[in-house]
């Protein structure tokens, strides 16, 4: 047996097989998927556990929403440690107890992801810190609170959990999600354990809360960004869900790190100070924009700053209140654009004008590298602008150029006789022999 499932209830098992996509398997049944779930027990599992076949290979161990006392915690201890070798995610969520020892002896292993979701982590941050001070293997660590509006951090937890940060030579990547900060030094020592750790590749910091339980205030969260700036091993950052940004210590980011990925969703960021770093950025390959509440004052910014850009592949300006006039800008903008492959503009308020707009700019032939544009379906001139990014994603370029290598048109016309997979799993084929009849002009093949 290598994949366990005790579930509470019927809606409990819903949920699971939903979030996991993993068949419920019973304690007589063999599975492959090498996952053991121990959900909602208040039983003696050491019958049950003693039952596994000493030959069988759990690879994840989820636990959720149990009371751990003293005697089911050694039973789980003694689950990891025959599995110990094989074991490489753990997850404990929504637990209350003794979850301190589990965290310990699992560190001691091979694991290589730790979530855990608890609203109190105080119980198990010391074993934390010291488990990841001598752990050689553990690459990712999520910590979130459950089912909770949120988990608290304070002084006393935030000193061994940044030391175990600070010492830690294997952590790669680390995601602090609806964490509450008790105190300001909590928000300093959990600064200086960022900025000094100079293995950390990818750090998520959402929904992050001062000690009354509302968002924290720009001036705290700034101290993160000012603490990660000058990191030279920062590839990806998710500040989603905080407060208002303000674009000088984005653009400290942007411009000092090795930063690839940023992410600024659902914030009202100021793109007029992130001008200068996001136009002279060679690093940078997304940003995530959604939600921010950018209207057509903003994109004056942002298409000064990406006609100067060509590191940026993927700017989402998803569900903000961009209309026609701000559409326009970007198209005006759009044939200098020369590296934005993925443009996003879905659930903006503009209509057909702005869509000609952007038809139009991309029918110019003058912008080779967008080759995924996202609107609305609903949208006027939809299909039309969709056409060109089509013939983009299938080398537009060199139908345009004389003397094209005959060796070369094997490779266009394999190309074109592909069809292309949208990220929502819809498909669709760039016509290019319509494009060299017409040599790409208004007519369109809709």
């Amino acid at each position: 047996i290598t994949s366990l499932f005790l579930i509470r209830n019927r809606e409990r098992e819903r949920e699971r097989e939903e979030e996991t996509g993993l068949m419920k398997v019973s304690m007589d049944s063999c599975a492959t998927d090498g996952v053991a779930s121990f959900s909602g027990l208040s039983w003696n599992l050491n019958e049950d556990i003693n039952r596994l076949n000493s030959e069988s290979k759990i690879t994840r161990l989820e636990i959720s929403d149990l009371r751990i006392d003293v005697e089911l915690a050694s039973i789980i201890v003694l689950l990891i440690q025959k599995h110990g070798g094989s074991i490489t995610h753990l997850s404990l969520l929504d637990c209350t107890g003794h979850i301190d020892v589990i965290v310990s002896v699992s560190l001691m292993t091979g694991l290589k992801s730790l979530e855990i979701g608890t609203p109190a982590l105080s119980v198990c941050a010391h074993s934390l810190g010291v488990g990841l001070l001598t752990s050689a293997n553990l690459k990712r660590l999520v910590l979130h609170s459950g089912k909770k509006r949120y988990f608290t951090l304070v002084a006393d937890s935030v000193a061994s959990l940044g030391q175990g940060l600070i010492g830690s030579k294997s952590l790669e990547s680390l995601t602090l999600k609806r964490c509450r900060f008790g105190d300001s030094v909590a928000i300093r020592s959990t600064c200086n354990a960022l900025k000094s750790n100079s293995f950390l590749q990818h750090i998520v910091l959402t929904e992050c809360l001062s000690g009354n339980g509302q968002t924290l205030p720009e001036g705290d969260f700034s101290l993160f960004l000012d603490a990660l700036k000058d990191s030279q091993s920062l590839i990806t950052l998710d500040t989603s869900i905080n407060s208002c940004l303000g674009g000088t210590s984005v653009a400290d980011i942007i411009k000092f790190s090795s930063i690839r990925h940023l992410s600024l969703s659902h914030q009202m960021v100021d793109l007029s100070g992130m001008v200068g770093a996001l136009g002279s950025t060679r690093s940078l390959e997304s940003i995530n924009l959604a939600f921010n509440r950018l209207d057509d004052g903003d994109m004056p910014f942002l298409a000064a700053a990406m006609s100067c850009n060509t590191s940026v592949k993927y700017v989402n300006l998803s569900g903000n209140n961009v209309s026609n006039t701000g559409i326009s800008i970007l198209a005006s903008k759009l044939p200098s654009m020369r590296g934005l492959e993925h443009l996003v503009l879905t659930d903006n308020p503009f209509g057909g004008n702005g869509t000609s707009q952007l038809r139009r700019s991309l029918q110019l032939g003058l912008n080779y590298s967008l080759m995924h544009l996202e609107l609305d379906v609903t949208v006027p001139h939809h299909a039309s602008c969709m056409y060109f990014p089509d013939l983009n994603w299938m080398r537009r370029r060199f139908l345009f150029e004389e003397n094209v290598a005959p060796a070369l048109w094997p490779f266009l016309l394999e190309r074109a006789n592909r069809l292309f997979e949208e990220p929502n799993g819809s498909q669709r084929r760039a016509n290019i022999v319509f494009c060299i009849l017409q040599k790409s002009t208004a007519l369109f093949p809709f």
